[in-house]
């Protein structure tokens, strides 16, 4: 198999135009802002009432769901403190520029820890041990990879590409929710996108 290239994960974004036309940007995004610019994106967060945290650093966030009930994410990978640095970059990234929902932040963050210690924190000894491991996963387990592959593809780690190889040789299960509806601007929003599109290809 041939060596995958980590680019990043794809970003998806609906840009407006003189409310007339929406552009659909597609771009790749890596662990490449600086660190001003997490706090900044930690601050607007916390602005916003997302994250009740009053310091970047806290080993453990509190984050407000939807529903108003609270969840936790604990940054406690003391032995490899680069890798909790990643992981805030990580969440911070997916719940402002990915717009992801609290909960599937949760749960990604709590998959990409579980696969993180099984590869005893992508220690390059420890690949051959994991192919095999990861090759006898059964469906449950299966469905951390997705995020895992998420995480290693943002951020730029070493080891990250073989790691990413493995995991990518395995067929994976994805979890499957109840959808939720999206609000009526995003409604009205892809309403517009898909007939501006027919109009442009018909006529």
């Amino acid at each position: 198999m041939i060596s995958a290239t980590l680019k990043g994960i794809s970003i998806f974004e609906y840009v407006e135009n003189d409310k007339k036309e929406f552009l659909v940007l597609n771009y790749k995004m890596t662990d490449e802002f600086s660190d001003e610019k997490y706090l900044e994106i930690f601050e607007k967060l916390k602005n916003e009432g997302i994250i009740k945290n009053s310091n970047y650093s806290d080993t453990k966030w509190v984050l407000k769901m939807e529903e108003g009930y609270k969840c936790y994410i604990s940054f406690d990978l003391g032995v490899r403190p680069f890798l909790n640095e990643k992981l805030r970059h990580y969440i911070l990234m997916k719940l402002h520029v990915q717009k992801i929902d609290v909960e599937t932040a949760r749960i990604c963050f709590n998959q990409i820890k579980a696969e993180l210690l099984e590869t005893h924190f992508l220690d390059r000894d420890y690949i051959n041990t994991y192919r095999e491991q990861v090759g006898m996963y059964n469906e449950s387990r299966k469905r951390n990879l997705p995020a895992f592959k998420d995480f290693l593809r943002f951020g730029q780690m070493e080891n990250a590409k073989e790691f990413f190889n493995i995991v990518d040789e395995i067929p994976q299960v994805y979890t499957h929710k109840s959808r939720k509806l999206p609000c009526y601007q995003s409604i009205i929003l892809f309403d517009y996108i898909i007939n501006d599109y027919v109009q442009k290809k018909i006529f």
